[in-house]
Protein backbone atom coordinates (compact mmCIF):
# COMPACT_ATOMS: atom_id res chain seq x y z
CA UNK A 1 0.00 0.00 0.00
CA UNK A 2 1.33 3.17 -1.15
CA UNK A 3 0.61 6.24 1.16
CA UNK A 4 0.48 9.73 1.39
CA UNK A 5 2.17 11.88 4.42
CA UNK A 6 0.44 14.91 4.81
CA UNK A 7 1.87 17.36 7.45
CA UNK A 8 0.08 20.50 6.44
CA UNK A 9 -3.63 20.67 7.53
CA UNK A 10 -4.39 23.00 5.17
CA UNK A 11 -3.88 20.49 2.42
CA UNK A 12 -6.85 18.28 4.30
CA UNK A 13 -10.42 18.52 3.73
CA UNK A 14 -11.96 19.33 7.24
CA UNK A 15 -14.53 17.31 6.70
CA UNK A 16 -12.98 14.72 5.65
CA UNK A 17 -10.98 14.57 8.92
CA UNK A 18 -13.80 15.23 10.83
CA UNK A 19 -15.57 12.42 9.67
CA UNK A 20 -12.40 10.12 9.89
CA UNK A 21 -12.17 11.06 13.57
CA UNK A 22 -16.13 10.76 14.40
CA UNK A 23 -16.56 7.40 12.44
CA UNK A 24 -13.31 5.45 14.45
CA UNK A 25 -14.18 3.52 17.25
CA UNK A 26 -11.19 5.20 19.11
CA UNK A 27 -11.45 8.73 18.03
CA UNK A 28 -11.71 11.65 20.92
CA UNK A 29 -11.62 15.16 20.95
CA UNK A 30 -8.05 15.54 21.11
CA UNK A 31 -7.97 14.74 17.34
CA UNK A 32 -10.56 17.10 15.73
CA UNK A 33 -9.92 20.10 13.72
CA UNK A 34 -10.97 22.33 15.91
CA UNK A 35 -8.93 21.30 18.97
CA UNK A 36 -5.62 21.34 16.77
CA UNK A 37 -6.75 25.25 15.61
CA UNK A 38 -7.05 25.65 19.49
CA UNK A 39 -4.25 24.21 20.65
CA UNK A 40 -2.28 26.86 17.85
CA UNK A 41 -4.02 29.57 20.07
CA UNK A 42 -2.72 28.95 23.33
CA UNK A 43 0.21 30.92 24.15
CA UNK A 44 3.32 28.19 25.19
CA UNK A 45 0.90 25.46 23.21
CA UNK A 46 1.70 24.38 18.92
CA UNK A 47 -0.25 21.34 17.77
CA UNK A 48 1.28 19.23 14.90
CA UNK A 49 -0.40 16.68 12.87
CA UNK A 50 0.23 14.23 10.35
CA UNK A 51 -2.17 12.52 8.16
CA UNK A 52 -1.88 9.12 6.03
CA UNK A 53 -4.05 9.16 2.60
CA UNK A 54 -4.39 6.19 0.41
CA UNK A 55 -6.27 6.58 -2.57
CA UNK A 56 -7.60 9.90 -1.66
CA UNK A 57 -9.25 8.46 1.22
CA UNK A 58 -7.60 9.52 5.68
CA UNK A 59 -6.62 6.16 6.39
CA UNK A 60 -4.83 7.50 9.42
CA UNK A 61 -4.49 10.57 12.02
CA UNK A 62 -2.14 11.43 14.43
CA UNK A 63 -2.23 14.58 16.31
CA UNK A 64 -0.85 15.82 19.49
CA UNK A 65 0.50 19.59 20.92
CA UNK A 66 4.00 20.55 22.40
CA UNK A 67 3.65 22.74 25.48
CA UNK A 68 6.32 25.32 26.68
CA UNK A 69 6.30 26.42 30.17
CA UNK A 70 7.78 29.73 28.56
CA UNK A 71 8.55 31.27 25.78
CA UNK A 72 11.97 31.91 25.59
CA UNK A 73 15.33 29.66 25.43
CA UNK A 74 14.32 27.65 28.41
CA UNK A 75 10.84 26.74 27.24
CA UNK A 76 12.71 24.30 25.05
CA UNK A 77 14.02 22.71 27.82
CA UNK A 78 10.80 22.59 29.52
CA UNK A 79 8.85 21.52 25.97
CA UNK A 80 6.64 18.20 25.85
CA UNK A 81 4.90 16.37 23.65
CA UNK A 82 1.09 15.18 24.63
CA UNK A 83 -0.38 12.73 22.20
CA UNK A 84 -4.02 12.38 23.29
CA UNK A 85 -5.43 8.63 22.11
CA UNK A 86 -2.33 7.78 20.04
CA UNK A 87 -2.74 7.53 16.28
CA UNK A 88 -5.99 6.64 14.44
CA UNK A 89 -5.72 4.65 11.96
CA UNK A 90 -7.82 2.66 9.97
CA UNK A 91 -8.85 -0.81 10.82
CA UNK A 92 -5.99 -0.56 13.75
CA UNK A 93 -3.20 -1.25 11.14
CA UNK A 94 -0.19 -1.29 12.55
CA UNK A 95 2.13 0.15 9.37
CA UNK A 96 -0.01 2.86 9.27
CA UNK A 97 0.49 4.12 12.55
CA UNK A 98 4.04 3.16 12.42
CA UNK A 99 4.33 5.70 9.46
CA UNK A 100 2.28 8.37 11.04
CA UNK A 101 4.74 7.87 14.43
CA UNK A 102 7.81 8.02 12.30
CA UNK A 103 7.24 11.05 10.34
CA UNK A 104 5.40 12.78 13.48
CA UNK A 105 8.49 12.32 15.20
CA UNK A 106 10.84 13.50 12.34
CA UNK A 107 8.32 17.12 13.03
CA UNK A 108 8.93 17.29 16.25
CA UNK A 109 12.49 15.59 17.28
CA UNK A 110 13.97 18.91 17.23
CA UNK A 111 11.03 21.53 19.18
CA UNK A 112 10.74 19.55 22.49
Amino acid sequence: MKLDIIFDELEIDIAKWEKFVEEHPHGNIFQFPQIHKLFNSVPKYNSYVVFAEFDGKIVGVLAGYIIRETIDLFGFLTARCIVNGGPLVKDNDLSIARVLLQKFDEIIASKC
